[in-house]
């Protein structure tokens, strides 16, 4: 007779061995090229031209008004400690328009007026290694590097751990919300059509 430390690891072998198989035969599959065609690059373009310019002048617009602020609040202040804090987070705000400015995403998006899909496919391919530009390491490493700078300098620079602490915070976390609201119509467009192929 099988003991009761017995039963309850044969019970759980099952268990876990009843969910192994599931997990395996409802493994999803790779999934298959689509077929291109001039409306789906249309609407990908379309979905693009509508929301890149939102992206781009709405955090355009926000570190604008950030870096206004801090450098207000460092004319205000009357300390050295908070000066020094808002002059940081106005430069770290003014490398974010600069950003914006010199980077491969820019607002406009040109539909082609045409049936040709040699054009169309050239197109949607560009708009698509810009957005994935925008979306890549690159931008990643940039952001870090302003909020690891800027933390850095209150932190040994100035000898305020928690202001450096709270700026790298904020820096960080608004950067990388900036990279992944980046509209990607044409990116996801051409890898659900191409799949495994970089645009």
């Amino acid at each position: 007779m099988p003991s009761q430390v017995q039963k309850v690891i044969a019970s759980r072998g099952f268990i876990v061995g009843a969910f192994l198989w599931a997990c395996a035969t409802t493994a999803p599959a790779t999934k298959a090229a689509l077929a291109p065609t001039i409306e789906g690059i249309h609407d990908a373009l379309a979905s693009d031209q509508k929301w890149t310019p939102y992206w781009f002048w709405g955090w355009g617009g926000t570190f604008a008004a950030s870096g206004v602020v801090q450098l207000t609040l460092e004319g205000l202040a009357e300390e050295r400690g908070p000066r020094v804090d808002a002059a940081t987070g106005a430069v770290s705000s003014w490398l974010g328009v600069i950003g914006l400015g010199i980077g491969q995403l820019q607002p406009e998006v040109t539909i082609p007026d045409a049936e040709d899909m040699t054009l169309m496919l050239r197109s949607v391919r560009a708009q698509a290694r810009r957005e994935a530009a925008a979306r890549g390491w690159v931008s990643h490493v940039l952001c870090a590097a302003v909020a690891v700078g800027s933390g850095l300098y209150l932190w040994l620079g100035e000898d305020r751990p928690v202001h450096a602490a709270i700026n790298f915070g904020l820096n960080l976390g608004v950067g990388e919300a900036q990279i992944w609201t980046v509209p990607t119509a044409s990116l996801d467009w051409w890898t659900e059509t191409f799949p495994g192929e970089d645009p």
